[in-house]
């Protein structure tokens, strides 16, 4: 569970923010219905800021976004300049700004609760925990920036993630009284290993072994289970084991993911697989535990629940 701490100080760096985005934006939507359709500006303002916790920001909003689109469809992703001239009151300080809208053709927010959805635990699904949208608003802020909504029942929702540029630092929106800070991520502590991934989606394999190698982990990637079992079996047998296995459950051709971890079990015992899926709800997911799966992860994720899973299964005997 996440907790409510003083702690959460962005650790900034110069940043292109299409670095940030489209990495974040497709690991978000990975396993989900939604597939991504990208408009940039061209050239756009950098920013100053922590490439960890915008990371996490624009993570929670896309979730947000595929859990209100049930159907297959385009999540709308823009990145635009924005020169705020002639500011309300109370509005941001003049300058240049660089806005991350997400647009989606979901179900669309009540008016009634358009207001709350920003506080803490506030959450109208029945696993939620309310703070997604929380954390992202909390982010904004401590980077000076702010995060904004506009929905339409039964049209959809575009929510804007709006940062100064690098030339111009708007110091953070005055507020009444200052909210409970989240826990935001932490500084990822550099370690080692190689991690295979086996997945069929080009896009996954590529979001993911960029995300292990900015870990600090050497990643192999395979497309479906026979490559992946043959890359493991040779690594065992060069005494250069794999740490750890990301296996994707639908994977095609003549192994299904539960064929392949059998072998992989075989192979070595000891494996530490991790069953890898967009399914959740699917019969492989309720029994995992009991056919060796060390550990479950749902698509679409978020990089701190990634990270979580991975810590979590390297640190077992």
């Amino acid at each position: 569970m996440l907790t409510f701490s003083k702690g959460g100080a962005p650790i900034k760096q110069p940043l292109e923010v299409a670095e940030v985005v489209t990495p974040a934006v497709l690991l978000a939507l990975s396993g989900s219905k939604l597939r991504p359709a990208f408009s940039y500006q061209g050239d756009l303002y950098p920013i100053i800021g922590d490439p960890a916790q915008l990371t996490q920001a624009i993570e929670n909003v896309v979730i947000n976004a595929c859990e209100a689109t049930p159907q297959r469809g385009r999540l709308l992703v823009r990145v635009e300049n924005v020169d705020e001239q002639s500011p309300a009151s109370a509005g941001p300080p003049a300058g240049r700004y660089v806005r991350i809208q997400v647009e989606d053709r979901g179900s669309g927010i009540p008016e009634s609760i358009r207001d709350r959805i920003f506080e803490v635990c506030f959450t109208t699904k029945s696993s939620g925990s309310g703070l997604g949208l929380a954390t992202a608003k909390s982010i904004m802020q401590q980077h000076g920036g702010r995060i904004t909504i506009e929905s339409t029942v039964g049209r959809g929702t575009t929510v804007s993630l709006i940062l100064p540029a690098a030339t111009h630092q708007a110091a953070p929106p005055a507020i009444s009284a200052a909210p409970p800070a989240i826990s935001l991520p932490a500084p990822v502590v550099k370690t080692a290993g190689r991690i295979l991934v086996i997945d069929d989606e080009e896009m996954i394999l590529s979001v993911i072994s960029s995300m292990l190698e900015n870990l600090g982990y050497e990643c192999a990637v395979a497309v479906d289970g026979v490559e992946g079992w043959n890359k493991f079996v040779r690594a065992k047998a060069e005494g250069n084991p794999f740490a750890a296995v990301l296996l994707d459950a639908t994977i095609p051709n003549a192994l299904s993911g539960e064929d392949a971890l059998k072998l992989l079990l075989e192979a070595d015992p000891e494996a530490r697989v991790i069953l890898c899926s967009g399914y959740a709800d699917s019969d492989l997911f309720k029994k995992a535990e009991q056919l060796g799966f060390r550990a479950v992860l749902a698509k679409p994720f978020s990089r701190s629940k990634f990270v979580s899973v991975i810590n979590h299964v390297l640190s077992l005997p």
